[in-house]
């Protein structure tokens, strides 16, 4: 992922992405969609003079991390081995996010619980 950070700008005056309507917003997705990428308007600007604008446009790599917790006991007897973990996760950089809980196929799920 990619994060883009405008900085130094001059000559150019933020709008409120509120402003737009429903319909030139959908026409920018429309436009994405033909270069099959997503558009998302995040900033807008408006000038009065061309010849006056500059900005400066800075991209930086966007790492997403996720935190995974712990907590267990492991219990052994004579015919069973029971494993009782509570596994925590928490999004500390936002990003798009799949868990996927691997179990050895010799292995049977007694409870699985999981809440948002």
């Amino acid at each position: 992922m990619i994060q883009v950070r405008i900085d130094d700008v001059k000559g150019l005056n933020p709008m409120n992405i509120e402003d737009f309507s429903k319909e030139a917003i959908a026409a920018a997705g429309a436009e994405g969609t033909k270069a099959r990428t997503v558009l998302t308007i995040r900033r807008a600007y408006r000038y009065n003079q061309p010849e006056e604008v500059s900005a400066k446009i800075q991209t930086e790599k966007f790492c997403r991390k996720l935190r995974v917790a712990e907590a267990g006991t492991l219990s052994i007897a004579d015919e069973r081995i029971v494993l009782a973990t509570k596994l925590e996760l928490t999004i500390a950089k936002s990003g798009i996010f799949s868990v996927e809980l691997g179990i050895a196929p010799d292995f049977d799920v007694e409870t699985l619980t999981a809440r948002t």
